[in-house]
């Protein structure tokens, strides 16, 4: 009877042990499970952060069918340093991309970029570009960013405002006023008033035969955003266009500009110069204008070529030698003009075959 009820107890002893065995090996989940391998995966895997380059003239997720926008494509590992010299693969359902493949390296920054073109959507169409990247292990990591295509045309339509000037051709360059440099016309991204309040030459243009300027015009959204990449059309009554065309595109900050020229016009000819943009329209007259110039070694020598910077006759030029031949022109004000000219030179003795003559120098 002891004996029996020893092995009662030690059968209860050895279920107890194995019944604790078994706890601790399963733990709180089903046998065989583990519960932190898909946090860990979570947690090591990189990151891909998509985002629209700066300075584009639309906002929100909008790209104008004129004008290509760029996502900018960021690569990081779990710690969230950059991930560099990896391929990443983008895909768009609307519009086009640019590499077309859509394959894209990252830079030392983990940086990669691609262009989305909607050129032939209609407003208001929608589409995503997913991008994707695949590690070494072939485990993978994607993004997703939907934009919206707008139609450069249809903007204008809804309420485009045009503003125009015309300028002379020092606009095209900045200019220091005081102690403050003003940024050329095409760099200013204020209106076109602020840039006459702030440039001191912006009224000062002439249009005559040695003299051209520019048309410039200034283009804003509905929504007062530059209309970045607008097809302009330009028209005159008078004198000559470059482009010949008529035909030129805004800029990011919403300006474009066509050189006019006299084209041979009589002086007193006035003339308009119209920009179309779809049916909105701004214009502005302009007459041409007289030139008179003189020629001169100095203002107080006019008529007159400087030899070797003598005026007097007194230069000898012997059988082989040289001569410098100086003029200077000058507007009807006395002051020197500046815009570039042709000059031409002729002498009796190179038309004889005596001497040799430059006949055209600037």
């Amino acid at each position: 009877m002891p004996a029996l009820r020893v092995a009662k107890t030690f059968k209860h002893i050895l279920i107890l042990t194995l019944s604790l065995v078994l706890a601790a090996c399963g733990g709180s989940g089903p046998a065989g499970s583990s519960g932190t391998t898909d946090n860990t995966t979570a947690n090591n895997s990189p990151t891909l952060t998509l985002a629209w380059e700066a300075g584009y003239s639309q906002s929100a997720n909008l790209i104008l069918d004129t004008a290509p926008r760029t996502l900018t494509i960021t690569l990081r590992d779990a710690a969230g340093q950059p991930i560099p010299d990896e391929l990443v693969e983008a895909t768009a359902s609307l519009g086009a991309l640019f590499p077309s493949s859509g394959v894209v390296a990252t830079n030392s920054s983990g940086v990669a970029t691609v262009q989305i073109d909607v050129t032939g959507a209609e407003e208001g169409a929608a589409g995503a570009v997913t991008v994707v990247y695949t590690a070494a292990d072939n485990t993978t990591v994607s993004a997703r960013q939907t934009y919206s295509a707008t139609i450069a045309a249809i903007n204008a339509a809804g309420g485009i405002q045009l503003d125009a000037r015309i300028y002379p051709l020092s606009v095209l360059d900045a200019e220091v006023v005081g102690t403050n440099t003003v940024d050329s016309i095409t760099d200013f991204e204020g209106d076109l008033a602020a840039f006459d309040a702030a440039r001191s030459d912006e009224a000062e243009y002439s249009i005559n035969a040695v003299q051209n300027s520019i048309f410039v015009v200034r283009a804003l959204s509905a929504n007062d955003t530059p209309l970045d990449g607008a097809i302009v059309s330009v028209a005159t009554t008078a004198g000559t266009l470059t482009p010949s065309s008529g035909q030129i595109l805004t800029n990011g900050n919403g300006v474009a500009y066509a050189v006019i020229g006299s084209g041979g016009s009589d002086p007193g000819t006035a003339g308009v110069v119209t920009a179309t943009i779809v049916e909105d329209t701004v214009s502005k007259p302009f007459s041409v204008g007289a030139v008179n110039l003189a020629l001169g070694f100095n203002a107080s020598n006019k008529g007159i070529i400087g030899v070797n910077n003598a005026t007097d006759g007194s230069v000898v030029l012997s059988p082989a030698g040289t001569a410098s031949l100086s003029v200077t022109v000058f507007d009807d004000q006395d002051a020197i003009f500046t815009t570039p000219l042709t000059v031409n030179f002729t002498s009796s003795c190179s038309s004889s075959g005596d001497a040799r003559i430059d006949t055209a120098v600037q």
